[in-house]
């Protein structure tokens, strides 16, 4: 573990630089839950940028938008389990959630592999999204 990522833990507070902390009594299921953030508040654009008027809804939309920004690649995660919780810290690099930026760069969806315009790519019919494995 990273002395940040330590010295997070350590103070249960995070720091504004792209790094995002979901506390749960039950196993870890922080990634399901941020993700989820989309379905119950939604970016409310069809240019899929994010504006301030989505960022300032009701609840938080933040961590979906962190989690699928199209220009942050790098991604860390510790878990550390306290007797009455569990603590998840993640970060990211590099930083999205830029406002006026979009999100990702909307695409049509794919069918087949072929559709796919990255390398090591598959398509995957379920979300018709393309995965890089």
């Amino acid at each position: 573990m990273t002395a940040k990522l330590k010295k997070v833990l350590g103070d249960m507070q995070l720091d504004a630089d792209g790094g995002i902390l979901h506390k749960r009594t039950e196993r870890v299921s922080s990634c399901k839950v941020w993700f989820d953030e989309l379905a119950k508040r939604g970016v409310g654009q069809e240019d899929n940028v994010l504006t301030q008027e989505v960022w300032n809804k009701p609840g938080q939309i933040g961590h979906y938008t962190q989690m699928v920004w199209q220009d942050t690649y790098r991604l860390g995660c510790y878990v550390h389990r306290c007797p009455s919780m569990t603590y998840v810290v993640c970060q990211y690099g590099p930083r999205g959630n830029w406002i006026g930026d979009p999100i990702y760069e909307m695409g049509n969806p794919c069918k087949t592999d072929d559709d796919c315009m990255c390398s090591n790519c598959k398509c995957s019919r379920k979300e018709a999204l393309c995965i890089v494995h």
